[in-house]
């Protein structure tokens, strides 16, 4: 396995992934093209990437992924080999991938002016969708610097987490007919050490 990856089945619990399956399911127009952050600005790249962000208000789900993620911090550091530092940020955000979307080849880490929001060091995706799932592909393929790669299975309730400095892509996802129910939906997150 790549050394710094690590997967977490079971992370919320069935309840709270229903929860969120609820959510998206009935905000289907609250989502809009995801962009790229790319040194000073986000733009929209479907050549790089091709999939939705949630615009609307979920911040009471937000809230609660964060508090799951903070109550998880000792066991994320110890299996992406992080140490501990002392002034946390974090970004979350809520997408889906619908047929034919997909991220090409990419590091989290930022550099210019998104860095206000300090320096990228774990990255973490949490997947959620309907069962049976209605969709094929969308794995997350995860490279070391040595070149060894692995590749990571969307599973409902599976938490995925590693350095943001690993180049990553997701695989190419496929729906028939593409009805936005059948989506891979993830929450993306990235812990970030504050700049001083």
């Amino acid at each position: 396995m790549v050394q710094g990856l690590a997967i977490f089945d079971g992370f919320l619990n069935e309840s709270a992934a229903g929860e969120l399956l609820d959510l998206v399911l009935v905000n289907e127009a609250g989502f809009e093209p995801s962009s790229i952050a790319r040194y000073q600005s986000g733009a929209i790249d479907p050549d790089m990437r091709r999939s939705s962000t949630f615009r609307g208000d979920w911040s009471a789900h937000r809230d609660r992924f964060r508090s799951a993620i903070d109550a998880a911090m000792p066991a994320l550091l110890e299996a992406t080999g992080m140490k501990d530092w002392p002034q946390k940020r974090g970004q979350i955000d809520l997408a889906v991938h619908r047929d034919g979307n997909f991220f090409r080849r990419h590091r989290d880490t930022l550099v210019g002016e998104h860095r206000k929001d300090g320096v990228r060091l774990i990255s973490a995706v949490y997947y959620f969708f309907r069962q049976p799932r209605g969709f094929e592909g969308g794995q997350l393929a995860v490279f070391d610097p040595r070149g060894d790669h692995e590749i990571v299975e969307p599973l409902h309730d599976r938490l995925v987490v590693f350095p943001s400095f690993l180049p990553h892509e997701v695989r190419p996802i496929a729906i028939s007919g593409d009805r936005f129910a059948d989506a891979r939906f993830s929450i993306n997150c990235w812990l970030n050490r504050v700049q001083s």
